[in-house]
């Protein structure tokens, strides 16, 4: 595996060998943005007083709703990251062609 393919914004092969930058940017913005929500979330004062009732068997809820945050945040984050890549990647094979109608009038 190259370590461009895996890289934060580093340039990455279609499958024709065209290269493009690829981006996980937006997985990182979904995940912090998913926890600073559920920081929010569990800054209210509704949720204070539900959480506060609890059982003592039952205090993994708050955790729980930050990781689910977290992870909800990390997959729409991803799924931003595919359209956009896959966007990318069919730009570059569209001048990738463009490029050889050129050359072959040329």
């Amino acid at each position: 595996m190259n370590v461009n393919t895996v890289s934060f914004a580093g340039k990455s092969h279609t499958k024709s060998g065209n290269e493009y930058n690829k981006t996980n940017t937006w997985k990182i913005v979904g995940a912090i943005g998913g926890g600073l929500s559920s920081v929010a979330l569990l800054n209210n004062q509704n949720a204070k007083l539900i959480l506060s009732d609890l059982p003592k068997n039952m205090q993994f809820i708050k955790p729980l709703t930050i990781a689910l945050e977290v992870v909800f945040g990390l997959g729409v984050g991803a799924l931003i990251d595919h359209f956009v890549n896959q966007s990318r990647r069919n730009r570059a094979d569209e001048a990738a062609v463009k490029q050889q109608k050129v050359n072959a009038i040329a």
